[in-house]
């Protein structure tokens, strides 16, 4: 977000001097044309030439005032953008107690559930471990998605994961086929393979920062 913002304040201070450049080189343009519409009318050259210093130096007045007018507003657009860049970094520093409230409030939600599903896979009812194992895999995606995996599945979240920057990529992706498996497949699976598919789901919601 940082860079993101510093790159938006480059890019208008390099459209501001595009404008200015731009005006003196049509003004110049002008001038050049005017010069010459006098010299080849027949008029003195000295005096055609005085006339174009004249026009000259009021123009080089007129530029330097619009170049003062966008500089400054350059100025002014980039001072406010760096304070705004300033307080929402403080922001993301320094989250006010109600941020860091509902943070908390997420974060123990989330270990709620995941209490939840470790209830679910230590039950002796086969229907428990297929549960503990799709309420798993709504925490992974949920867990992606907070770590802006782009994707609409999980599948396609995986798919934008790299193995150096997820070390328990595999994993995710086994437990996530047992999942798919359980969905079409009305035959649950057996308590262990439920169990490691659990423990797999750990590794990637811990290393993810989830629970």
């Amino acid at each position: 977000m940082f860079y993101h913002h510093h790159s938006q304040i480059k890019g208008q201070m390099n459209n501001d001097l595009l404008i200015v450049v731009g005006v003196a080189v049509l003004g110049l343009t002008a001038l050049g044309l005017e010069f010459s519409r006098q010299f080849s009318a027949g008029g003195e050259f000295v005096q055609a030439f005085l006339d174009m210093l004249t026009t000259l130096s009021m123009a080089i007045h007129i530029y330097a005032l619009l170049g003062i007018l966008f500089g400054g507003g350059a100025l002014v657009s980039v001072i406010f953008k760096m304070d705004e860049l300033k307080s929402e970094r403080l922001k993301e520093l320094y989250p006010s107690p109600l941020e860091q409230h509902q943070s908390l409030k997420d974060r123990t939600f989330d270990n709620i559930r995941w209490e939840q599903i470790q209830e679910h896979i230590n039950s002796k009812n086969s229907n428990d471990w297929q549960m503990a194992v799709l309420e798993a895999d709504k925490l992974l995606g949920q867990a992606l998605e907070q770590k802006g995996f782009a994707g609409e599945t999980i599948g396609e979240k995986l798919k934008q994961a790299d193995p150096s920057d997820l070390l328990s990529l595999e994993r995710a992706w086994d437990a996530h086929k047992l999942r798919n498996r359980i969905a079409h497949d009305s035959t649950p699976p057996d308590h262990r393979t439920a169990q490691q598919a659990i423990e797999d789901y750990r590794a990637v919601l811990q290393e993810l920062g989830y629970i």
